[in-house]
């Protein structure tokens, strides 16, 4: 995991804090390779990014391209 990929998650983890949402979904993640890290990396980032923050990774989903969620 890059220290970048980390700092995105990790931000998006305190939004999620920050805004007082209840659930969450990550997009535009693995969508198209911009970048040399691996599709997976993100979603691993993000992983961290909630255990760090205390976030309960089942409120907090790493969407997939064509993905359908049940966030009720």
């Amino acid at each position: 995991m890059t220290a970048h990929q980390f700092e995105s998650s990790d931000e998006a983890a305190r939004i999620m804090l920050d805004t007082g949402s209840r659930r969450a979904i990550g997009i535009h993640r693995g969508t198209f390779q911009l970048t040399d890290e691996g599709r997976d990396e993100p979603a691993i980032g993000l992983e961290a990014a909630l255990a760090a923050n205390g976030i309960d990774p089942a409120l907090f989903v790493a969407g997939v391209p064509g993905g359908v969620y049940d966030l009720a």
